[in-house]
């Protein structure tokens, strides 16, 4: 490889936006509905220069231009240990590369950059490293692959203005409404079965800290959030709770992306195992998606563990990806 790696400087700032905007720019020919400001150069300058601020990235520089770069945040603390985290528009090669080997080229300009940091990092103490990349860019994550990096999250997106999803094949038992502070009780219930099942194999997403009735109230009174739950009638024929959907603004936990104020995001959804199969998490969905296409969203995301086997298959069904999360953890 001829490019020198150079720790990342203010001056690296122009070209390193212009590559992130060329690659945004790519994926959003295949995803027509993302946000348009981040295709913007002057946008990613800001985000970026920030990153650079709190601790110093790298670049790739060949022949006096930069042909890669790559930055991320400092994490004080993911599953108990500090962790290095880089934004799928905080990372990226250039896309006019030389010779015909530009996928080979492009891998390596990601090893480089990545080994630089990696002995940086963990020089640190920072043991956990975590990238995303946007999901088009298929070189990157086949490089993050042979590193040792494990796909820890997926990102998708859909835009509100096509057809609604199909719910003939539902029972006409179900009943789904919107959720009220009436119901903490019964959201409550159910988030906590979600956090069980996602706790479970083959997930094992344990989370630290199970939330309380009262978290549960406070979402419900957020005007911003939207609920619904879905009853079915049981052998004694009365209605039991399901399954439910949770919709509010952008979530700020998923990719950088799709935080846009036209974005709504899916912030939890579970069914219960005795009523999967059944159509009933696309009802609900179709029920979110129309109330945002009311409240004025554009799109709609989601971000779900790929290691859920089930969530994965439900969410690929409606959702485009948009970017993808791995993770290695050094020690």
């Amino acid at each position: 490889m001829c490019a020198s790696i150079l720790s990342m400087q203010k001056s690296h700032l122009d070209e390193a936006a212009e590559l992130a905007s060329k690659r945004y720019t790519r994926q959003m020919e295949q995803v027509p509905c993302l946000p348009v400001n981040y295709a913007n150069p002057d946008h990613l300058h800001s985000l970026l220069g920030g990153m650079i601020a709190d601790f110093p990235g790298a670049a790739a520089i060949e022949d006096g231009r930069l042909v890669g770069f790559m930055c991320a945040w400092l994490l004080t603390d993911f599953q108990g240990r500090p962790a290095a985290f880089s934004p799928e528009l905080a990372n990226g090669a250039a896309l006019e590369l030389p010779g015909s080997a530009a996928d080979e080229y492009s891998r390596r300009i990601y090893e480089e950059l990545y080994a630089h940091l990696a002995a940086v990092w963990v020089g640190e103490g920072i043991t956990r490293h975590l990238i995303s990349f946007l999901a088009d860019d298929m070189t990157a994550w086949q490089t993050w692959y042979w590193l040792g990096f494990g796909m820890l999250a997926a990102d998708g997106l859909r835009p509100l203005d096509g057809p609604r999803i199909s719910t003939d094949a539902i029972n006409k038992e179900l009943v789904i409404r919107l959720a009220s502070t009436e119901d903490v009780e019964t959201i409550y219930l159910l988030d906590t079965a979600l956090d069980r099942y996602l706790a479970e194999s083959p997930t094992f997403l344990p989370h630290e800290t199970a939330h309380s009735q009262e978290e549960v109230c406070r979402w419900l009174e957020s005007p911003e959030n939207a609920f619904w739950i879905a009853w079915q009638l049981d052998d004694l024929q009365v209605a039991q709770p399901v399954a439910f959907l949770w919709m509010g603004p952008a979530s700020q936990e998923a990719c950088t992306i799709i935080v846009d104020e036209g974005t709504t995001s899916i912030l939890g959804a579970y069914t219960v195992d005795s009523a999967r199969s059944q159509g009933i998490a696309s009802a609900l969905l179709d029920e979110g998606l129309s109330w945002a296409r009311k409240q004025g969203y554009v799109r709609c995301a989601v971000d779900f563990e790929p290691m859920n086997p089930l969530g994965r298959r439900f969410w690929l069904r409606y959702f485009q990806p948009v970017s993808y999360t791995a993770g290695r953890f050094t020690g």
